[in-house]
């Protein structure tokens, strides 16, 4: 999925936190 790409390039870069990352993996489903 894209968005989930997205989300883990954002992550990878510290653009988010782990919490962040967690919250927003859920959401998408």
């Amino acid at each position: 999925m894209l968005r989930l790409r997205i989300l883990r390039q954002r992550y990878a870069r510290g653009e988010l936190t782990r919490d962040d990352f967690e919250r927003m993996k859920q959401e998408l489903r």
